[in-house]
């Protein structure tokens, strides 16, 4: 006896319209995203944008544009650089402080804030700090104190090797330096990813809580300070900062680093974690690692109060 089996087509028709509510429920995502990308974007230009770029001065340097900010007319200069997707205003709660007995000089690295991005440039940590140094001789300081975050760190240990004659002090905030950075690794990473994922709006928005201890903090408002200056910054632009990374290349030569040097870690950083602060410390002759419990990679942001006492000690030692 033998039995016909006919062919299960209820069964195949509802593994299609799975398969077509599965790939409408993706493009819907997609849309999302893009969507909120494009009108955040919009509107936190339109709404922060006036306050954020408020008091910006431009210097053209060796072809590049440079922006910066600057706040006091006494004192030792300081050279304040930011750290990897951030911009001089990172700085903002530190800068009544400190201009008060310093010439305060906040600089946009070139690629990020609103300093030049062409893909022209060279954006190796070594010539953003003779950028910077090039900064600092047109505005007529030849002796200056040199704060730097996360790689604006590294940058700042490249102005200490570099022009030893000219950097008094380094402050060194969740600084970089030690090894290459994940962010910093030549990847190849299309164009399309970088500004329609990497850049966008909703996975900026959850990836920022990450760099704090305090949840509290990565608040939409200081979300957004920190996106409206990222969202000006071309895909192209960034592939071109992974293709020239030097990160990590003056580990061997820290020891020749002789400027007093102080570093402030929040404990719980997980972007830059307090090993390699420790390392830092263990390696530079001449320095002090002061350790901000309950905090994470934005210092600054996060114990603006305790950050200014560290700092403001250090600046007071003879």
């Amino acid at each position: 006896m033998r039995y016909r089996l006919k062919p299960r087509r209820h069964s195949c028709k509802k593994r299609t319209i799975w398969l077509v509510g599965v790939l409408c429920l993706i493009c819907s995502l997609l849309l999302t995203f893009y969507l909120v990308d494009l009108f955040a974007a919009k509107r936190v230009a339109e709404r922060d944008g006036p306050a954020l770029t408020e008091g910006v001065t431009y210097r053209t340097v060796d072809g590049a544009s440079l922006a910066y900010r600057r706040f006091g007319s006494t004192g030792t200069p300081i050279l304040m650089i930011h750290g990897f997707l951030g911009s001089s205003h990172d700085f903002s709660l530190l800068w009544p402080d400190l201009s008060s007995d310093h010439q305060v000089i906040a600089v946009d690295l070139i690629g990020f804030g609103l300093s030049d991005k062409s893909t022209e440039l060279l954006f190796s940590k070594q010539n953003m700090a003779r950028l910077c140094a090039a900064l600092m001789a047109q505005l007529g300081f030849d002796r200056y104190i040199v704060l730097g975050h996360s790689m604006g760190g590294e940058v700042s240990l490249h102005l200490a090797l570099t022009y030893p004659d000219r950097v008094e002090k380094l402050i060194l905030l969740n600084s970089a330096g030690w090894q290459d950075l994940q962010q910093g690794r030549r990847m190849a990473v299309p164009g399309w990813f970088i500004e329609y994922v990497f850049q966008n709006y909703l996975a900026q928005r959850l990836f920022f809580p990450l760099t704090v201890y305090n949840r509290q903090i990565a608040n939409t408002e200081n979300f957004n300070r920190f996106f409206f200056f990222n969202d000006q910054i071309p895909a192209e632009t960034l592939i071109k900062l992974t293709q020239d990374n030097d990160s990590g290349q003056l580990a061997g030569r820290l020891g020749e680093i002789r400027q007093p040097a102080l570093l402030i870690w929040g404990a719980e950083d997980r972007t830059i974690p307090l090993a390699q602060g420790e390392a830092l410390d263990e390696h530079l002759p001449d320095s002090q690692l002061v350790v901000i419990d309950q905090c994470g990679h934005l210092t600054f942001l996060e114990k603006p109060q305790q950050t200014l006492e560290a700092i403001l000690a250090f600046l007071a030692e003879d």
